[in-house]
């Protein structure tokens, strides 16, 4: 039972492993990192890991190495071994197939520490698969023990004060072989499909060359746009954004991180793009506009966002109170044309730039669509910033 037990624990970490491949290559090409569980929020996301330093070890990706790892395991699980009765007690052989999969899931349990110490306070990230792997050596690490006959520390222990002994294991030899030509073949298979990826970006580039025109400066930036940060700013972010819209409010928290890590380096400006028909989005849009012009906009943005899908005039002027606001003056102005006015001439450059929903930005010129996670956005304007 403990035998399939590590079996069916490093299946899993096969299959996890895999998916953090896929996660590699899409971090390498510079593609969005996964969806879904991989990117709920700032701090529970996949790209800061996929991104970072630490997903490789000498250019090996630790996902591949992953792979390989418990491949072997699998085949550690497969050698017989000699049938040990209830009542008997476990044998003490050194560098069985027990005791091998027992000390390497011990070390593994190590690495995934340190891992996850890196992720917490380094990266200030959770990866949620790397922790399910995590997971999955604590019990290839358990069910190594139960197999072998005693605690883990005791098992590990009894391997290493015969360490000479490693040498004459036809275990671990077959471990080793296993090892390397899993790690080989999962090597390959992340170059072949990063090299699909980068193909395939590179056609896709090639494909929307002169598309990408279309988004000079002037057409996706405008005076009268609110924005925060020194106008001669290196990266310049841009958002076309909605307030009943629940993606623009995970946008607007993740832009608010970006503001404070960033400081003078990144300028974010904001843009109305209400849906037509929708009098909560038109109203909040119009409000939008009325507190730029009373210098407190950001204020009030923050509250919408805080307070939808209550955006209801009464709703609006009560947020408006909330953060000093001159709320009589912000319920003419909401009426007013020149605030309909100035949200028309946003939807109309959404629609030049063909906009199809919410929330989308402009990161120096180039269009994301979606609410991307801080890691993933932190990773891009990094990058703006090295390559000038």
């Amino acid at each position: 039972m403990a035998r399939f037990a590590v079996a069916l624990a490093s299946l899993g970490g096969i299959m996890t492993g895999w998916y953090l491949s896929v996660l590699h290559v899409q971090a390498q090409v510079g593609n969005q990192v996964g969806g879904g569980l991989c990117n709920l929020d700032g701090f529970v996301n996949c790209g800061s890991a996929a991104h970072s330093s630490y997903a490789a070890i000498f250019g090996v990706p630790i996902a591949s190495l992953g792979i390989a790892f418990y491949a072997g395991a699998i085949c550690l699980t497969l050698i017989p071994t000699k049938a040990v009765s209830d009542k008997q007690a476990a044998p003490e052989v050194p560098w069985s197939p027990a005791g091998i999969t027992t000390t390497l899931f011990f070390v593994s349990c190590l690495y995934s520490a340190f891992l996850l110490v890196i992720s917490l306070s380094v990266l200030k990230t959770l990866c949620p698969f790397c922790t399910v792997m995590y997971g999955l050596n604590a019990i290839g690490l358990a069910a190594g023990a139960m197999w072998y006959g005693k605690l883990p520390h005791k098992v590990v222990a009894e391997q290493l004060r015969q360490f000479k002994g490693l040498f004459k294991s036809g275990s671990a030899l077959a471990f080793v072989v296993v090892f390397c030509a899993a790690l080989l073949l999962a090597v390959n298979l992340v170059k072949a499909d990063l090299g699909i990826e980068s193909a395939e970006l590179a056609r896709q580039a090639k494909k929307q060359a002169a598309h990408e025109q279309v988004f000079a400066e002037s057409t996706y930036r405008a005076a009268h746009a609110p924005g925060k940060g020194p106008a001669t700013a290196p990266v310049v972010l841009v958002e076309f954004s909605n307030f009943p819209c629940p993606h623009c409010g995970e946008l607007a928290n993740t832009l608010k991180q970006v503001a404070e890590a960033f400081g003078d380096q990144v300028r974010i400006e904001f843009r109305h793009f209400p849906l037509p028909g929708q009098e909560d989005g038109q109203r909040a849009a119009r409000a939008g506009v009325c507190a730029n012009q009373q210098g407190k906009f950001w204020e009030l943005h923050d509250r919408m966002f805080a307070g939808a899908p209550a955006l209801a005039q009464a709703d609006i002027l009560r947020y408006a109170s909330e953060v000093g606001l001159d709320a009589d003056a912000l319920a003419q102005c909401i009426d007013d044309d020149l605030a309909a006015r100035i949200v028309r001439a946003d939807v109309l450059a959404g629609s030049t730039l063909e906009i199809r929903g919410t929330p989308t930005f402009f990161l120096n010129g180039r269009r994301v669509a979606g609410a991307m996670a801080y890691g993933e956005l932190e990773s891009r304007i990094r990058a703006e910033l090295a390559a000038r």
